[in-house]
């Protein structure tokens, strides 16, 4: 039977594709397509279950003038013996289903090819065109948007607007063009065929009738899984409605706090009695348990990014879902405990604002913020308004993906004041809360937006440090304190890091002997010139012990460290030879240095030396556990969150701090590369523990200022008049230090010569950044407190414009780039060679609508440094798309490096990033096998895998997107501090802002009303271009919204003007800042001026 349209109406719909995102995100392209079960056919053979499917063995490429047959199922005594039989079409159990093996399909990268008996053919590759794919095509995904969610089934991947999109087609058969930061959910075995998807045409071929019935086709098994998405939750009605009951947070001593579960989890849980089923059932079983924690937001919270990925969800705890409840109640039953709340905060709000929006002060005048005493004359909260305040504050971290559980209560508490207009928005609850004294008006909210757990955690919005305290049995009494560790008992993010399943043991220590260690596998020893004597550490070979070895061994605590460091005899002593740490002059975890020296005529050794923490931290210590739920270490304006302590990362392994011993040196992990002097190519590799001693810490500008390089000065568009904060003194470089930093400058440039030519590029626009003083500024608790707070003065903000990048003019920044690079394609190939799973990155090509604008983009390379003018890249509509996350080599083509090449992986910054300490603990469980007697040679290297890829990968992938969260945090509270930067310099220039219509003026009172959104202006800046064209706004069909750059700002914002005309990418214009938003997601727009 042939698909045919359905009516001339549907015809239609098909060839007029909607265009329904309302949001221009970039595309983060996190994963490719999925790899197969090496027992899965490309395509389905029979109709089976009543589902869709397809038995056509055409290509694309042949006639397309065949339709796709529907076949009704057929009974299994009249099926061929010799059927392939689908191993989806198996009755399973629930564990099974739920297992690893099966839910990890969506982390798996590569495209496996398989023969139409569904045998693979060859090793996985990517697709052909290399084109980056979050899904596979035909893949069922559900999106969502502003809390309406959709499915479809995705097309294709395409440059769309300048920007990656997945085209999908929906069940009723119109195709959309969405973002893939909209998708919350993707189904892993029920698919439709590649190959069908490929008969619908691409998104802009004619529309002719064959084309049609393929699209109509899809749309109907995309209807045929919405209705037993719908059938099932039907059924499972009575036993999901128990589900937060059963699974909510027990723990009553931790009042207030969340559980994570994943949705695995979850329906592990309350399936547990369910016989199990076909995989495609069970499948669809779990998406209707996902559609129905998306609906309950009251007590499921998901995630913010990444939902289809990690599967994440945040339940409540009871404590916050009975104040839920009981704040609804009280505002839909007029409850006088609320209109005493409300007038308690009249008068508060009348009380604050005269002060908080008068025009901020001259320069010369300004005053450091403090707390102003307690004025007798203002109300207190009672418990009941303490109840109301934290239901106000939580409802600025509810996810954009579900419907918003506080929208019948807080905007009605906030409307009663009379004091805000009829929109409430999540920066008119912020004004709010700073208005009655619970916040102040410089209180970073950024992690409130996503998190209040998290912001626990990570200690944002906390007045003070929580101290942590960790004894060193190293011999001394040292003693570790760190604000931002959980203590004991402390558990609010346990379960975002996996824990290892592996649990490190180690030998006995043994008695040391003056034997020489054998070299690790695929290393070779170069010639030491005598300038600068190497020397190895005498070695016992029975005490070099795997990190993970025996179970008669014994296991060490999660408050011990490594009695005798792990590698102490197989270091590599690299006696004087200078290494080189160039940095930040404000930089404290100084993680990488480099070295050079001769190996034989044309060619010489670079050694990048990277700080080692895991001397004397193992994986189940809490000090890497705690680092495991930070991810990475966080740089935020009021003060960094180190991923480790500042007494471990600062004073003991930060290279040429007060780690370093005059005698016994300072132990790091070493990748070296052999490399040709002209050529740039590398011809062998050493991985080594190694101790360095003649450690010459600098910074960037003190070499460029011995290379005689003129490089771009940092800016002040502010102006140079507020208080600066005390910063660290430029680390001089000594003119001596010229003949071995020339030499590294040299060989950096063949390096990154031979780059170019597999592909690289580089390109950056200028940025911002602030400095505060003080630093942190003063705060309140994130739990309001009875007695309202106001303040006097504010925060020094001092808004610094860092100016575009050119590595041609800074050769230090080239020198450290190239070694950088360098180190982590030594480290993939370590890792290739010995087949070891490792956290790769991988990076595609860029994208352009047309190939002759990104070959013309490379035309414009620079010869050495392959930069390109932003400017360029943005007139030619050139994409360029988020690299991921990999277990094995694959092409990072930003960085110029092949997958055959041994690919790239993250090890030179230990101390600040999670995944870079991971792959350092695997490369010395191999390192320590290849040398003990357990194992002799590479082909016993297996034995040494301290976690194999099924391990790695859920590690890193949850250390990925915590990571993500954290990003998130830092590009949020930067935000705000440069629109509060922005915004008083504003109204200190523009003393008369227009009034918004949002902030009515009050009924009692004479001073102006608060003009948050603020309405001040400043500008107009001239110089500023397009970085992406106009769009029609969806509010307004006679307004386009732009996205353009302010160089002179190191700003990107939206900009919107009147549709008479329209803005291209790499177009200049003008721009005047008229509209500042401070909260959650603060941002500056403004207007596009002629």
């Amino acid at each position: 039977m042939l698909v045919k349209p359905t009516s001339r109406a549907l015809r239609t719909l098909l060839e007029r594709p909607s265009i329904v995102s309302s949001r221009l995100v970039p595309s983060r392209a996190f994963t490719s397509t999925p790899i197969r079960s090496r027992t899965q056919p490309t395509s389905r053979s029979e109709h089976q279950s009543g589902k869709f499917v397809q038995q056509h063995k055409q290509s694309p490429s042949s006639s397309s003038s065949s339709s796709p047959k529907v076949f009704k199922q057929k009974s299994p005594s009249v099926q061929s013996q010799t059927q392939v039989e689908e191993p989806w079409a198996n009755e399973i159990s629930w564990d099974d289903f739920l297992s690893d093996e099966v839910t990890k399909g969506n982390k798996q990268y590569s495209y496996q090819k398989f023969d139409d008996k569904g045998q693979p053919i060859g090793e996985p590759v990517l697709h052909e065109d290399d084109r980056v794919i979050l899904f596979e095509n035909g893949t069922i995904v559900e999106t969502t948007d502003k809390a309406s969610s959709n499915l479809g089934v995705v097309l294709d991947t395409v440059l769309f607007q300048s920007q990656m999109k997945l085209r999908i087609i929906s069940p009723e058969g119109s195709i959309n063009y969405l973002s893939p930061t909209r998708v919350t959910f993707a189904f892993q075995h029920k698919q439709v065929s590649p190959s069908w998807v490929a008969l619908c045409g691409p998104g802009d071929a004619e529309t002719r009738a064959d084309r049609v019935n393929y699209r109509v086709g899809i749309a109907k098994r995309a209807r045929m899984v919405l209705k037993e998405t719908e059938g099932h939750r039907v059924r499972l009605d009575g036993v999901m409605e128990g589900a937060w009951e059963r699974l909510r947070p027990k723990d009553q001593g931790m009042e207030g706090s969340r559980r994570l579960m994943t949705t695995k989890e979850i329906v592990r849980e309350v399936m547990r009695d369910h016989p199990g089923g076909h995989k495609e059932d069970l499948e669809v079983m779990t998406y209707a348990v996902h559609r129905f924690l998306m609906t309950c937001p009251e007590r499921f919270i998901c995630e913010e990014s990444g939902q289809w990925k990690s599967l994440r969800w945040w339940l409540r705890s009871a404590e916050e879902v009975q104040e839920m409840e009981k704040t609804k109640q009280w505002a839909h039953t007029n409850d006088p405990r609320i209109s005493e709340f409300v007038s308690k905060c009249v008068t508060l709000i009348d009380h604050s604002r005269p002060a908080l929006f008068a025009m901020p002060p001259a320069p010369e005048e300004h005053v450091l913020p403090s707390f102003l005493p307690q004025n007798t004359s203002l109300p207190t909260f009672s418990p009941s308004d303490l109840h109301l305040i934290s239901h106000i504050q939580k409802s600025l971290s509810i996810s954009t993906k579900q419907i918003d559980p506080f929208a019948s209560t807080v905007p009605l508490l906030l409307k009663q004041t009379e004091r805000y207009g009829e929109i409430i928005t999540k920066h008119t609850i912020r004004q709010f809360l700073v208005e009655i004294g619970v916040r102040t008006e410089w209180d970073d909210l950024a992690a409130l937006s996503s998190s209040l757990e998290v912001a626990k955690e990570l200690g944002l919005g906390k007045g003070e440090k929580r101290p942590f305290k960790l004894e060193i049995d190293d011999g001394s009494d040292d003693l570790i304190e760190q604000g931002m560790m959980p203590g004991p008992g402390e558990d609010s993010l346990a379960n975002v890091g996996r824990s290892s399943p592996i649990q490190l043991l180690t030998e006995e220590k043994h008695a040391s002997s003056t034997s020489t260690p054998k070299p690790a596998a695929m290393a070779t020893n170069a010639p030491t010139p005598a300038s600068h004597p190497a020397t190895v550490s005498p070695t016992s070979r029975s005490s070099s012990v795997p990190l993970a070895a025996h179970k008669s061994n014994t296991l060490l605590g999660p408050d011990e460290l490594y009695p005798t460091d792990p590698m102490s005899n197989l270091r590599h002593d690299f006696g004087d030879l200078p290494v080189f740490v160039i940095d930040d002059p404000n930089a404290f975890e100084l993680d990488d240095g480099v070295s050079i020296e001769p190996s034989r005529p044309g060619f010489c050794w670079i050694h990048v030396h990277i700080a080692d923490p895991t001397s004397i931290l193992h994986p189940n210590h809490r000090l890497s556990k705690a680092a495991e739920r930070m991810g990475q270490t966080l740089y935020l304006p009021q003060g960094n969150r180190s991923l480790l302590p500042d007494d471990v990362s600062v004073d003991r392994f930060s290279l040429g701090g007060q780690g370093l011993d005059p005698i016994n040196g300072q132990p790091a992990l070493t990748f070296s590369a052999e490399v040709d002097e002209k050529m740039g190519d590398i011809v062998n590799y050493k991985v080594r523990a190694s101790t360095i001693r003649n450690i010459k810490v600098t910074s960037y500008q003190a070499v460029n200022e011995v290379f005689r390089c003129e490089t771009s000065p940092i800016a002040f568009p502010l102006g140079l008049t507020y208080i600066r904060p005390k910063l660290k003194k430029p680390k001089q470089a000594d003119p001596a230090w010229f003949p071995d930093l020339n030499y590294l400058y040299r060989v950096s440039e063949s390096i990154a010569i031979r780059r170019l030519k597999k592909g690289g590029i580089s390109w950056s626009l200028s940025d911002f950044s602030v400095a505060l003083n003080p630093s942190p500024p003063p705060s309140l608790p994130l739990d309001a407190e009875p007695v309202p707070k106001f303040t006097s003065g504010s925060p020094v903000v001092e808004y610094i414009v860092h100016p575009q990048r050119k590595l041609a003019n800074d050769r230090a920044q080239l020198i450290v780039h190239s070694c950088m690079t360098l180190a982590g394609n030594v480290a993939g190939r370590f890792f290739a060679d010995r087949n070891l799973p490792a956290p790769y990155r991988t990076s595609p090509s860029p994208r352009a609508a047309q190939q002759s604008a990104l070959e013309e983009l490379l035309e414009k390379r620079k010869s050495i440094t392959g930069e390109v003018d932003p400017y360029d890249v943005a007139r030619l509509g050139v994409v360029f798309v988020a690299g991921r996350l990999s277990m094995r080599p694959e092409s990072h083509w930003m960085m110029g490096i092949e997958g055959d090449d041994g690919g790239y992986v993250r090890v030179t910054s230990p101390l600040r990033r999670y995944t870079d300490i991971l792959a350092h603990w695997q490369i010395k469980n191999a390192l320590l096998h290849e040398a003990s007697r357990f194992s002799v040679g590479p082909s016993s290297v297996k034995k040494g895998v301290l976690w194999n890829i099924a391990e790695m990968e859920e590690m890193a992938s949850s250390v990925d997107l915590t990571v993500a969260l954290g990003t998130s945090v830092q590009r949020e509270s930067k935000a705000f501090w440069g629109t509060y930067a922005l915004e008083r310099y504003a109204r200190r220039e523009d003393p008369l802002p227009n009034l918004s219509e949002n902030f009515p003026p009050p009924q009692k009172t004479a001073f102006s009303p608060s003009p948050s959104p603020t309405m001040a202006r400043l500008g107009p800046f001239e110089a500023s271009f397009v970085l992406q064209p106009s769009q029609v706004t969806y509010e307004d069909a006679g307004t386009a919204k732009v996205t353009v750059m302010i160089p002179a700002l190191g700003l990107q914002l939206v900009a919107y003007h009147p549709v008479t005309k329209m803005y291209e990418a790499g177009e200049r214009v003008s721009v005047l800042l008229d509209r500042f938003l401070l909260g959650p997601r603060s941002s500056v727009t403004g207007t596009i001026v002629e």
